[in-house]
């Protein structure tokens, strides 16, 4: 897809540098007329910067040839059979002794095998059927099949009870006692023909769209990246170094704030706000008076001057919409369908609702000038029985569909630089962020609790994501389910000593995209000072910040200190490194931490500044493990420090 770096995103190139081989198969001259002009070419693609191919398959045919009408069933990409190290499992070996598996610990593999698509397909290991032990290990990724339950109930003249005696139920329709819809199994594939796969949906084109002329259905994609070590943070650095030369939108950063005062004059205060402390773009929450899809003239007017308010003072205004997952309620035209015939409780995103929902988007993007769309529950991958829907003839097809659809809706999205909050796993169909995984039950406990429990769920999460990857929250306002005034933040002015944590450790691991949710993100002189402070320290660092070279030192448990180290070898801030500690327990400590710094690129000497407090810097040596010790750090109760390294 096209894509321009924004929002401070990193300099890496796009398209990704590298090599690419294409091997054509054509049919053999004693193949049928239905597929004697088809052709299947396996694609491979090198990357350069990293130990990672991928491999997508297209299978094309001239329009209106017999060729075109060929139906992609089941479809595997990749099969691989590899040693066992890269397999990751140990095995049994001989005369009992046993060296891992099914009794015993295993490693993890040395080979990681994904795709790009998050819905309908996946990668797994298996064992080839001949083998005595557990070794001869292979990967698979391939389309995935699944198997549904019905949620009503068929009638005795096509299942007689006598079929499932004594299991029979009421139908609520007729009254009868009748067995049970058995399970459906949807076989694993595409199950789309070519001329099909061809469409082109939202009026996006791509470089390696087929000529005219030609009909065809490309694959998902498969990466495979090859790893030395089995060591946790290793493997998450290159995990994130692959994420980001073959995603890069996942770096963009914006300092935003998810606004619930979305009126005209709540949209303008929160534009001053902005310009006062330094944040960069405007979401209007959800369950506010802000509305993706209407498309009414006086309510697009009173949008579209108070967004071109923010826009001239430099501020990026975007909203939310919840377009798929959990909207049901549409009717049957647009709901997807259970197998049995019953609505469920989500939309169909290959039926005519996507025609429907794009032109309301489109609306906000081009009219009003919104710069970014959350998109609350994306496809999640439900099955749609209907057979009438727009754009998918049935079950078998519908997941393919529905993930075809909604990844196209992403690209769009990205081709036309507005930035995407979507809470699944489309990162590489265009969205920027997803939710750091943890429980959003946490944002309605108390302050400090709630904070304790994001800094855990930062801590995992940045292993295998970068910083900017991913999105938090903190509720200003109370939050639904929450416990009461103990788990909002507001009054500001009156809980500023818990204000300023939550923007030290969301500055502190270089998070942009959190979620201050509230009608102002700062009520009074103190708490507005905290804002400027950290954004503007924020901005002083963002390179390092943002780099993906995050190490773990601790984490949190709440009994002690917990610790993170940015480290850029590079320095483009004038650092190597910002080490950031916290202290969540309620009492002043004083302790000696090791401090990794093999990826600062420092060999000899370390020179940490504490930036907190000031004082002398301390130079300190590098052990032969590639730490240094800093000793006797003293950190207040409840709080936190930081250094610099260089």
């Amino acid at each position: 897809m096209e894509y321009t770096p924004r929002r401070h995103a990193a300099a890496v190139p796009w398209p990704p540098t590298g090599l690419r081989l294409e091997i054509d198969f054509t049919a053999p001259p004693s193949a049928s007329v239905a597929v004697a002009n088809v052709t299947v070419t396996v694609v491979y693609e090198l990357l350069q910067g990293a130990p990672v191919f991928s491999k997508f398959i297209v299978v094309s045919a001239s329009a209106g040839s017999p060729g075109a009408g060929v139906l992609v069933g089941a479809v595997t990409v990749e099969t691989l059979r590899v040693n066992d190290d890269f397999a990751g499992h140990s095995y049994p070996i001989a005369m009992g002794w046993v060296l891992g598996g099914d009794s015993g610990p295993s490693q993890p593999p040395l080979l990681l095998a994904s795709t790009d698509t998050v819905h309908g397909t996946g990668c797994s290991w298996g064992t080839r059927p001949e083998s005595t032990y557990a070794s001869n290990r292979y990967v698979s990724c391939s389309y995935t099949g699944s198997t549904v339950g019905s949620t009503s109930v068929c009638h005795p003249d096509a299942h007689p009870p006598e079929v499932c005696p004594g299991s029979g139920i009421q139908c609520p329709a007729c009254g009868k006692t009748v067995c049970p819809c058995p399970d459906v199994t949807v076989p694993a594939g595409a199950n789309v023909n070519l001329t099909a796969a061809s469409r082109s949906f939202f009026n996006r084109t791509a470089p390696g769209d087929p000529p005219a002329g030609v009909v065809s259905f490309e694959s998902f994609r498969v990466r495979l990246l090859l790893l030395d070590s089995t060591e946790q943070e290793r493997r998450g650095l290159a995990l994130r170094r692959v994420a980001l030369l073959t995603m890069p939108w996942i770096s963009e950063n914006p300092l935003f704030f998810h606004l619930t005062d979305t009126s005209a004059a709540g949209l303008r205060l929160a534009t001053d706000d902005a310009i006062g402390v330094g944040i960069e773009m405007l979401v209007q929450s959800f369950g506010t008076s802000f509305k993706m899809e209407d498309s009414s003239p006086a309510y697009l007017a009173e949008l579209t001057a108070a967004v071109a308010y923010a826009n001239k003072r430099g501020i990026e205004v975007g909203g939310y919409d919840l377009i798929d997952l959990d909207r049901g309620g549409l009717g049957p035209a647009w709901d997807a369908i259970a197998v049995g015939g019953a609505v469920t409780g989500s939309a169909c995103f290959a039926s005519s609702w996507v025609d429907h929902l794009f032109p309301l988007v489109d609306q906000k993007l081009s009219a009003a000038n919104l710069t970014m769309v959350e998109t609350d529950g994306p496809y999640g991958g439900q099955l749609c029985a209907a057979t009438d829907h727009a754009h998918h003839d049935g079950l078998t097809d519908s997941v393919y569909w529905q993930m075809r659809l909604q990844g196209d809706f992403f690209r769009a999205m990205r081709e036309r630089g507005v930035f995407v909050n979507a809470p699944d796993v489309y990162f590489a169909q265009g969205a920027n962020k997803m939710m750091f995984y943890g429980d959003p039950t946490n944002y309605g406990e108390p302050r400090q609790k709630d904070l304790l429990l994001s800094r855990q769920m930062l801590f995992d999460g940045t292993f295998e994501w970068l910083p900017t990857q991913g999105w938090s929250f903190l509720p200003l306002e109370n939050y639904a389910g929450g416990v009461g005034p103990g788990s909002q933040f507001a009054p500001l002015e009156a809980n500023v000593a818990d204000y300023d944590l939550a923007w030290a450790m969301y500055m502190g691991y270089g998070v942009a995209g959190v979620c201050w949710r509230g009608a102002r993100v700062f009520d009074g002189p103190a708490s507005k000072a905290v804002v400027s402070r950290w954004i503007g320290w924020y901005n002083l660092y963002r390179s390092t910040l943002t780099s993906g070279s995050l190490i773990h030192v601790r984490r949190p448990d709440g009994q002690g200190i917990d610790a993170v180290l940015h480290a850029h070898v590079d320095r483009p801030d004038g650092v190597a490194g910002i080490l950031f500690v916290f202290n969540p327990t309620n009492t002043p400590l004083s302790v000696t931490l090791n401090v990794p710094v093999y990826y600062t690129g420092l060999n000899e000497t370390a020179t940490m500044q504490r930036g907190d407090e000031g004082g002398a810097p301390a130079v300190l040596p590098v052990r032969r493990d590639y730490s240094v010790v800093l000793p006797n750090m003293s950190i207040a109760a409840r709080g936190y420090a930081y250094w610099t390294v260089v």
